[in-house]
């Protein structure tokens, strides 16, 4: 799946995203959790996965619940994950979360949209 084909999905309504659970894997299945609000599958999901992207999708878990220090936590935990998706182009989950904490997720929906994808694209490269 190409990145805009994520952005896409990311933008889809909610039936073509629940279409898509269980066809990628449970990282993407994570993924896809976190679009859809469903927090008990995905904190379901991102509990034992121990992988650095598991680590990142908690991170994102927690910070959409509004747990600022947890999620911080578990995006340190990510390792050298953090960095690589910076450098591909996904905002810096820290700065992001201190923005988000600020000014609410609604300020920062372009940010949130962009490490989704990327992070998404992560998890399905993890499955390959």
């Amino acid at each position: 799946m190409t990145r805009a084909e994520l952005f896409d999905l990311y933008d889809s309504p909610a039936e073509t995203r629940r279409a898509a659970l269980g066809t990628l894997g449970p990282q993407f299945d994570l993924a896809l959790a976190v679009t859809l609000d469903d927090w008990h599958a995905a904190h379901e999901l991102a509990q034992v996965d121990e992988t650095p992207v598991g680590s990142y999708w908690h991170g994102v878990l927690h910070r959409t619940e509004g747990d600022f220090g947890n999620a911080g936590y578990w995006f340190r935990r990510s390792g050298n994950l953090l960095a690589a998706l910076v450098a591909q182009g996904a905002p810096d989950p820290i700065a992001l979360t201190r923005l988000v904490q600020q000014d609410g997720p609604s300020a920062h929906t372009d940010s949130l949209r962009t490490e989704w994808v990327i992070v998404a694209e992560k998890s399905l490269i993890s499955h390959e």
